[in-house]
């Protein structure tokens, strides 16, 4: 009769399952989740593409209506191009902004918000994986319509890659002010009177329409402190001037982007914080 061969595993087979899993580094699992959730971003926008682009094109015809009355009835090239670099920064505020509120507002609305607090990977870094999924699709859709009214006005925009560097330094800025909206979102909840009272304040003082040159000495100081406002005047330097960056520097304005990007960062960053452990000690995240 046969014996039953008894089988002795060797140190090259094959271990248990819970054997060969190793735990995912704290670092790589914050990366993984703001890469998810920038993902999840996109995958939102492209739902409701039409909303947004019907936004965008709305934004683009108030632009035109600008000029339009502005140029006494009649569209100046030089004009175009010179409000057109403003206005595209300016869209970029708007989405910023936006953006960070209906976040929060559409995980308080879904009741997903206090599960995205639980999580290991800090709420603040998922905003930002939202924030970057924000930026490629207002990137496109200002492609988009930038593209096409320089294509059909035959503006000379002097587009070059030292505007990329100004961009990300903007782009710092303006979250930092995203961030500030999202803390007092968490806190008040909803605050789009508030939003549109920024987007709007930015519009016509930042720069966007008329340079904050013609403004009185005192009030060029308080526009200047503005998100977006030492970024329109830097790009217009290294595009419609062609100004190196270098140029920029020693004009004094990149080294005041540079220090006032850097605040409105950190600033924003800070008061989201606060804002989020006091409504963590009242119990507010839940709450809408």
């Amino acid at each position: 009769m046969n014996e039953m061969a008894i089988h002795h595993p060797t140190g090259h087979e094959a271990q248990p399952l819970s054997a060969s899993l190793r735990p995912v580094p704290p670092g790589l699992n914050h990366v993984m989740s703001i890469a998810a959730e920038t993902w999840k971003g996109l995958q939102l926008m492209w739902t409701f593409k039409f909303n947004v682009v019907s936004e965008v094109v709305g934004l683009f015809m108030v632009f035109l209506g600008i000029n339009f009355f502005v140029g006494n009835g009649a569209f100046n090239s030089e004009d175009l191009a010179f409000t057109l670099v403003g206005f595209c920064i300016w869209t970029y505020s708007i989405f910023a902004i936006s953006n960070m509120s209906y976040a929060l507002r559409e995980e308080q609305q879904q009741g997903t918000i206090e599960q995205m607090f639980m999580g290991s990977t800090p709420f603040a870094a998922l905003l930002f994986g939202r924030t970057l999924s924000n930026f490629a699709w207002t990137t496109a859709v200002i492609l988009l319509g930038g593209g096409t009214i320089t294509l059909a006005f035959g503006l000379d925009l002097g587009l070059n890659w030292r505007l990329v560097p100004v961009m990300g330094l903007t782009m710092f800025g303006l979250y930092g002010l995203g961030f500030v909206v999202a803390g007092l979102t968490i806190l008040f909840k909803n605050i789009l009177s508030f939003a549109n009272l920024i987007q709007n304040v930015l519009l016509f003082l930042n720069g966007a329409i008329v340079p904050v040159t013609v403004f009185p000495a005192w009030m060029t100081t308080a526009t200047r402190a503005l998100p977006s406002t030492l970024s329109i005047e830097v790009a217009r330097l290294v595009t419609l001037d062609d100004l190196t960056l270098a140029d920029a520097w020693a004009d004094g304005l990149l080294p005041l982007l540079v220090l006032h990007s850097l605040i409105w960062f950190v600033l924003g960053l800070s008061l989201y914080l606060v804002a989020e452990r006091i409504a963590r000690r009242k119990g507010l995240l839940g709450q809408f």
